[in-house]
């Protein structure tokens, strides 16, 4: 219509009023669904239908007393001016305007234009502002849908059977691996793996011949990286069955997260159990002494006249509480390490005293066990001058009993040897061998884990909480080395470990201050037992009553303070734990009146730490609970014995 309404122009371009005398014309015009817009060289409208009165609010009245340009907002032209004289003759060109409406609107139109013979011009005009916001909103959703997609890892695809022509989005097509104009069917089905490709064909199949949706998950390799992806894909039918429409989605990082999650829940799984047969054995571990002590206490009420029994009695129950407390020391150790609470002491450590400690420790264990049989031995393989050195004494010494006692629990017969050498200049290799059971090479790893205890260990009855080899590891790891493992069943095992080698410059050392002691007798002393605990107190009591000293005691921190300033006290065993302030703060507030006074300190807090914390409080020595009798009598005489 616009054609024909074009040459009727034609024939009337040459009289004033083109319209007015032309119903025929007129009539087309009116019919046209678009606005018309016929202007003279200058722009002023000479001619409109009703179109455009709908499109610009105006009567034809006001239309044909105005100019063109009053439909454009300010600025508008100036930067995109009308130009009709560009335009050819015969020639419709077409673009895009906002126009303005009577009202102020904004409108969005498309103008078709042509030059008439006369000089004047013709358009038709288009409202789009429907089919402009219509067109956004499918490319916001486009962008939104791409977002979605691309965050998702997800695409989808259509292929039109007929043609085979094969339509992916860009989340589809980045999947694949190929660029979007390149993917075709056959990539679809080709970059399964092998082992897939069975399954994905037959779903196939069942979709084009029975209309049988699929909803499958396989993997693929990618084409352009050839990366291996876990992927989720589903397909369906039209309802013409001419397109098959699919989506993929790219799985590999949640089918990653299951299988972590799979993991974490079997690692969960045989953590409990690990912890329950722990808790089980520890039960054991620390019933079983409980019961010698128990048991022989209450034997030597009924061998009081028995000096004999009572004295073997008395080193059952002694040895049994020994082995009570390793177990609590090893628990301790581990919630230690595991909080980082566990400080690290450098000090000065003599590696052949160490070594000669141990093996007279491990003789009596030996004698204990019944294996003398198994020949013991320590040695070192460096330098002499190299033998002391700086680290961790306490933590060392706790490595290589560890190390030395499990050893001893699985070594039936044969050997069991130790030692250090150099490995490099700045490291320290130490190594515990044994000729026993040996560790099965899957085992290798797990066996420093907390609680584990091989079956074979388990049915050989050696006892142990499970956690020697993991305190071992842990000590080692805060001393800065490695421990490593070299086993095979019935062939023996040989645990070693790194430490940071460091010589140290002198060749003593003083943890503790000492004085030497001298001839003075130490009857008529007086010593004032600060401790919380009635039974601890009477144990003290019992041991220091024949030693011609007299005793006072105070039941916390402020009683000691009073005590001490009051009273013509010689030395304080001072218990640190206190109801009301504690013992490091009850010395600090004693020091400041008695500096001489000789305070040793008594805690329950068995580490170097505690030992430095008594020291820096003014403690004159150390003592760690639980205590021993002939090293209590021994310090409190060499400290007594320096008081004139």
């Amino acid at each position: 219509m616009r054609n024909l309404i074009m040459k009727l122009a034609r024939v009337f371009t040459n009289r004033k009023d083109p319209l007015r005398n032309n119903d025929k014309f007129s009539k087309i015009i009116e019919l046209a669904p678009d606005a018309f817009f016929w202007v003279d060289p200058k722009g002023n409208l000479i001619a409109v239908n009703n179109k455009a009165v709908e499109l610009t609010g105006y009567s034809k009245q006001e239309l044909l007393s105005m100019n063109v340009t009053e439909f454009f907002y300010e600025g508008v032209l100036t930067e995109n001016p009308l130009r009709y004289d560009l335009l050819d003759h015969g020639k419709t060109i077409k673009n895009e305007r906002v126009v303005k409406t009577k009202t102020g609107d904004r409108v969005e139109v498309e103008m078709n234009s042509r030059a008439m013979p006369d000089g004047t011009y013709q358009s038709f005009v288009r409202d789009v502002t429907k089919r402009k916001k219509v067109e956004e909103e499918v490319r916001v959703s486009e962008a939104r849908l791409r977002r979605a997609e691309l965050a998702s890892k997800s695409g989808n695809w259509e292929l039109h059977l007929g043609t085979q022509v094969m339509i992916g989005s860009e989340g589809a097509t980045k999947i694949y691996g190929v660029d979007k104009d390149k993917l075709d069917f056959s990539i679809v089905r080709k970059v399964p793996l092998s082992e897939y490709r069975p399954m994905m064909d037959k779903a196939l199949k069942e979709l084009i011949e029975e209309n049988k949706p699929y909803d499958i998950e396989f993997k693929i390799k990618a084409v352009d990286t050839g990366e291996i992806k876990d992927i989720h894909s589903i397909a369906i039918f039209d309802r013409e069955k001419k397109i098959l429409f699919g989506a993929i989605q790219d799985i590999t990082q949640r089918k990653k997260i299951e299988e972590e999650l799979i993991r974490a829940k079997e690692k969960a799984e045989e953590s409990d159990k690990l912890k329950t047969a722990f808790l089980q054995n520890l039960s054991h571990e620390i019933r079983t002494p409980m019961n010698a002590i128990m048991g022989f206490s209450e034997l030597m009420a009924d061998e009081s006249d028995d000096k004999e029994k009572l004295i073997k009695y008395s080193k059952i129950i002694n040895q049994r509480s020994n082995d009570l407390l390793t177990i609590i020391d090893d628990i301790l150790d581990i919630a230690k390490i595991e909080s980082g609470q566990l400080p690290v002491n450098i000090e000065e450590c003599n590696i052949r005293s160490l070594f000669e400690e141990l093996t007279s420790y491990f003789i009596e264990i030996q004698k204990r066990f019944n294996k003398n049989n198994i020949k013991f031995s320590l040695q070192t393989f460096y330098n002499s001058s190299g033998d002391i050195i700086l680290t961790d004494t306490v933590k060392l010494k706790q490595i290589l009993i560890n190390l030395i006692n499990n050893a001893f629990k699985f070594t039936i017969e044969g050997t069991i040897e130790g030692g250090c050498k150099l490995i490099d200049k700045n490291n320290l290799l130490f190594y515990v061998k044994d000729s026993g059971i040996g560790i099965p090479s899957d085992k290798h790893e797990v066996i420093f884990e907390r609680f584990i205890q091989l079956d074979q260990i388990q049915s050989m009855n050696a006892g142990g909480n499970g956690l020697g080899l993991s305190v071992a590891k842990g000590l080692v790891q805060l001393l800065g080395g490695e421990i490593f493992l070299d086993s095979e069943p019935y062939k023996g095992s040989t645990f070693s470990f790194t430490i940071p080698y460091k010589v140290a410059k002198s060749k003593h050392s003083d943890s503790l201050v000492q004085e030497e002691p001298t001839d003075s007798s130490i009857t008529d002393k007086t010593i004032l037992i600060v401790e919380d605990d009635y039974y601890n107190t009477e144990f003290l009591k019992e041991i220091l009553k024949d030693q011609g000293v007299k005793t006072i005691q105070a039941a916390n921190g402020k009683e000691a303070v009073e005590l001490s300033l009051k009273e013509n006290i010689d030395l304080v065993l001072m218990d640190i734990r206190l109801p009301d302030i504690n013992g490091y703060e009850a010395t600090r507030q004693i020091r400041k009146h008695k500096p001489k006074l000789k305070i040793i300190a008594q805690t329950a807090y068995a580490s170097h730490n505690e030992k430095q914390k008594a020291l820096d409080a003014g403690c004159n020595d150390y003592l760690s609970k639980p205590t021993k009798k002939d090293a209590l009598l021994s310090m409190v005489n060499r400290h007594l014995a320096t008081i004139s």
